[in-house]
């Protein structure tokens, strides 16, 4: 969900923040007790950073909940996990981002097992993760990265990049704002080929019409609409919308694929959503009307 910065909110971020440096102010006379760990102020640019850059109420509550694990008593604490020593706050916010990073890795692994992806709408016949494409390829790097290491024997610095690096791939997607920034991807790159503008934004709207999450569904399991993306980085890849020749054949086909074959790739997921629209009029509490 969005969020709306209104007085409700600020005044729990405020709260929160004041409780957070109020307790480092407590604990500066003990800089050189090694059996307590003091992180930095929660300082106005860093207010500012946190309002900027978080754009949902799950990545907010998270990263309020990690300034609340040092105010908790004993949170400044350094504890023995392993035979290792790390600060109590700094371990607990470690195992929320592992443990939610974790958990989405593992779905995205059940998808990619259960799911036969599509050409044309057509099923292939083994699933994505038999295929072992750059998708399974990419939960195996995050995982390594991210879940197989030895984060105990970091330093204290190496230890607040780790839990950046965790934040940043902990964030929450937006689906909406990915769905609509496709549909501008596949304007421009067909701009740039000459293809047809009615055409386009006739596939754009179909595109739209889905469901932000039929329409994630979809971008991972349908190989046309995946190379739409492709193209379209390989024509910004100098910064400058520039046709490359070479490829000019391979984007018009891909197009005019779609557009043969868009109504046979939606046929499933307008059904899903006929099937949701049922429920929801059989049940209108479930929509909260």
């Amino acid at each position: 969900m969005a969020i709306r910065y209104d007085k409700k909110i600020n005044n729990e971020i405020r709260r929160i923040v004041n409780n957070y440096n109020a307790k480092i102010k407590r604990l500066e006379g003990r800089q050189d007790d090694e059996t307590i760990s003091i992180p930095s102020r929660f300082d106005r640019q860093a207010l500012k950073n946190l309002r900027e850059t978080t754009k949902n109420r799950a990545d907010l509550n998270r990263k309020l909940k990690n300034l609340q694990e040092f105010t908790k008593r004993g949170g400044e604490k350094v504890i023995r996990v392993k035979g290792k020593s790390i600060p109590r706050y700094q371990y607990k916010q470690i195992q929320r981002y592992r443990n939610l990073i974790s958990r989405r890795l593992n779905a995205r692994e059940r998808f990619n097992e259960a799911t036969k992806p599509t050409y044309e709408g057509k099923k292939e016949k083994f699933t994505i993760a038999q295929q072992f494409n750059e998708e399974t390829r990419n939960i195996q790097a995050q995982r390594k990265s991210l879940l197989d290491v030895d984060y105990l024997d970091y330093s204290p610095s190496q230890l607040t990049d780790y839990l950046g690096k965790l934040e940043s791939n902990a964030r929450t997607v937006n689906l909406s704002t990915w769905q609509t920034n496709y549909a501008d991807m596949l304007l421009e790159s067909g701009y740039v080929y000459n293809i047809p503008h009615a055409k386009l934004h006739e596939l754009r709207e179909k595109i739209l019409n889905l469901s932000p999450s039929q329409f994630d569904k979809l971008f991972k399991t349908e190989s046309t609409i995946k190379q739409i993306l492709y193209y379209y980085n390989q024509i910004n890849e100098l910064g400058v919308d520039v046709a490359f020749e070479n490829m000019e054949s391979d984007v018009v086909s891909i197009y005019n694929s779609l557009f043969e074959n868009i109504d046979d790739i939606l046929e499933d997921y307008q059904w899903e959503k006929a099937k949701d629209l049922h429920v929801i009029l059989k049940h209108p509490h479930l929509n909260g009307i």
